[in-house]
Protein backbone atom coordinates (compact mmCIF):
# COMPACT_ATOMS: atom_id res chain seq x y z
CA UNK A 1 0.00 0.00 0.00
CA UNK A 2 1.38 3.31 -1.15
CA UNK A 3 0.41 6.44 -0.61
CA UNK A 4 -3.13 5.37 1.14
CA UNK A 5 -4.07 2.86 -2.03
CA UNK A 6 -4.56 -0.88 -1.59
CA UNK A 7 -4.02 -2.91 -4.65
CA UNK A 8 -6.61 -3.37 -7.03
CA UNK A 9 -6.98 -7.25 -6.19
CA UNK A 10 -7.34 -6.67 -2.85
CA UNK A 11 -10.16 -4.78 -3.47
CA UNK A 12 -11.78 -7.06 -6.33
CA UNK A 13 -13.90 -9.48 -5.54
CA UNK A 14 -16.57 -12.46 -7.26
CA UNK A 15 -20.03 -12.18 -6.22
CA UNK A 16 -21.44 -16.02 -5.88
CA UNK A 17 -25.33 -16.39 -5.93
CA UNK A 18 -26.39 -18.84 -3.14
CA UNK A 19 -30.07 -19.38 -3.20
CA UNK A 20 -32.45 -19.06 0.03
CA UNK A 21 -35.53 -20.02 -0.67
CA UNK A 22 -38.67 -19.61 -2.89
CA UNK A 23 -38.16 -19.47 -6.68
CA UNK A 24 -35.12 -20.52 -8.26
CA UNK A 25 -36.42 -17.78 -11.28
CA UNK A 26 -36.61 -15.05 -8.64
CA UNK A 27 -33.33 -12.78 -8.47
CA UNK A 28 -34.92 -12.27 -4.66
CA UNK A 29 -34.75 -15.83 -4.03
CA UNK A 30 -30.77 -15.28 -4.10
CA UNK A 31 -28.11 -13.79 -1.60
CA UNK A 32 -24.63 -12.74 -2.82
CA UNK A 33 -21.96 -14.01 -0.91
CA UNK A 34 -18.34 -12.37 -2.19
CA UNK A 35 -15.41 -13.87 -2.57
CA UNK A 36 -11.86 -12.43 -1.87
CA UNK A 37 -8.74 -12.62 -1.72
CA UNK A 38 -6.80 -13.45 1.30
CA UNK A 39 -5.00 -10.06 2.01
CA UNK A 40 -8.21 -8.86 0.74
CA UNK A 41 -9.68 -10.31 3.55
CA UNK A 42 -7.24 -9.42 6.55
CA UNK A 43 -6.84 -6.08 5.01
CA UNK A 44 -11.03 -5.84 5.27
CA UNK A 45 -10.86 -7.05 9.02
CA UNK A 46 -7.82 -4.62 9.90
CA UNK A 47 -10.15 -2.14 9.03
CA UNK A 48 -12.80 -3.51 10.51
CA UNK A 49 -11.84 -3.50 14.13
CA UNK A 50 -9.95 0.03 13.43
CA UNK A 51 -13.60 1.97 12.48
CA UNK A 52 -15.38 -0.20 15.17
CA UNK A 53 -13.33 1.18 17.89
CA UNK A 54 -13.70 4.82 16.94
CA UNK A 55 -17.20 4.66 15.98
CA UNK A 56 -18.31 2.36 19.06
CA UNK A 57 -17.87 5.04 21.29
CA UNK A 58 -19.94 7.82 19.22
CA UNK A 59 -23.36 5.32 18.41
CA UNK A 60 -26.53 4.88 20.79
CA UNK A 61 -26.16 1.72 22.92
CA UNK A 62 -28.74 1.05 21.75
CA UNK A 63 -27.90 0.40 18.48
CA UNK A 64 -27.74 -3.88 17.88
CA UNK A 65 -27.55 -3.99 14.26
CA UNK A 66 -23.61 -5.44 12.67
CA UNK A 67 -22.35 -5.07 16.05
CA UNK A 68 -20.91 -8.05 17.67
CA UNK A 69 -22.86 -9.58 20.51
CA UNK A 70 -26.38 -7.83 19.65
CA UNK A 71 -28.83 -9.22 17.76
CA UNK A 72 -32.50 -8.15 16.68
CA UNK A 73 -33.36 -10.82 19.66
CA UNK A 74 -32.15 -7.70 21.74
CA UNK A 75 -34.61 -5.53 20.97
CA UNK A 76 -37.68 -7.84 20.58
CA UNK A 77 -36.98 -8.87 24.35
CA UNK A 78 -36.98 -5.16 24.90
CA UNK A 79 -40.03 -4.32 23.05
CA UNK A 80 -41.70 -7.70 24.91
CA UNK A 81 -41.24 -6.54 28.39
CA UNK A 82 -42.51 -2.73 27.26
CA UNK A 83 -45.42 -4.22 25.94
CA UNK A 84 -46.22 -6.36 28.86
CA UNK A 85 -45.56 -3.45 31.46
CA UNK A 86 -48.05 -1.76 29.27
CA UNK A 87 -50.60 -4.41 29.62
CA UNK A 88 -49.93 -4.53 33.56
CA UNK A 89 -50.51 -0.38 33.94
CA UNK A 90 -53.33 -0.57 31.29
CA UNK A 91 -51.19 2.39 29.54
CA UNK A 92 -51.77 2.54 25.71
CA UNK A 93 -48.77 1.69 23.44
CA UNK A 94 -47.92 2.96 20.55
CA UNK A 95 -45.68 1.44 17.35
CA UNK A 96 -44.06 2.42 14.50
CA UNK A 97 -42.01 -0.71 12.39
CA UNK A 98 -39.90 0.85 9.36
CA UNK A 99 -38.49 -2.11 6.98
CA UNK A 100 -34.96 -0.38 5.82
CA UNK A 101 -34.15 -3.60 3.76
CA UNK A 102 -33.22 -2.21 0.79
CA UNK A 103 -32.43 1.43 2.26
CA UNK A 104 -28.79 1.05 2.09
CA UNK A 105 -28.69 0.85 -1.93
CA UNK A 106 -30.27 4.26 -1.64
CA UNK A 107 -28.26 6.48 0.04
CA UNK A 108 -25.24 8.12 -2.14
CA UNK A 109 -21.78 6.83 -1.55
CA UNK A 110 -20.51 10.50 -0.69
CA UNK A 111 -22.80 10.83 1.83
CA UNK A 112 -21.74 7.64 3.85
CA UNK A 113 -18.44 8.96 3.04
CA UNK A 114 -19.55 12.08 4.97
CA UNK A 115 -20.80 10.43 8.12
CA UNK A 116 -17.56 8.05 8.57
CA UNK A 117 -15.34 11.50 8.25
CA UNK A 118 -17.84 13.04 11.18
CA UNK A 119 -16.76 9.78 13.28
CA UNK A 120 -13.11 10.89 12.50
CA UNK A 121 -12.76 7.67 10.09
CA UNK A 122 -10.94 9.44 6.83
Amino acid sequence: MIAGKTPADWRTGVIVPVFKKGDHKECSSYRGITLLSLPGKVYAKVLERKCRDIVDLKIQEEQCGFRPGRSTSDHTFALRQIAEKSWEYAQPLYMCFLDLEKAYHRIPCNSLWTCLCAYGID
